[in-house]
């Protein structure tokens, strides 16, 4: 059974969405990525991907701190026109 990130991506030699299997899965040295081996259910190549995972509360931090420095940047480019 296809798993859902599988399922959404495209296969790189046929290029069809129908879906992958898992065949192999693997944290990489460092235990940073997972490396994947997969296996298009159209054509049946085999590929590998990598996946990372991230902390949400540090992916909202960084959104936060990109929409303060905007601001803060607007506000810069306001002054430098008032100027």
């Amino acid at each position: 059974m296809p798993d859902l990130i599988g399922a959404s991506l495209a296969c790189p030699a046929c290029g069809s969405r129908q879906g992958s299997e898992v065949t192999d899965s693997r944290v990489d040295g460092e235990g940073v990525r997972i490396r994947r081996r997969r296996q298009c259910l159209g054509c049946h190549a085999r590929f590998t991907t990598y996946e990372m995972a991230f902390d949400p509360a540090v992916f909202f931090d960084q959104r936060q701190r990109a929409k303060l420095v905007a601001a803060e940047l607007r506000e810069m480019a306001h002054a430098l026109e008032v100027w």
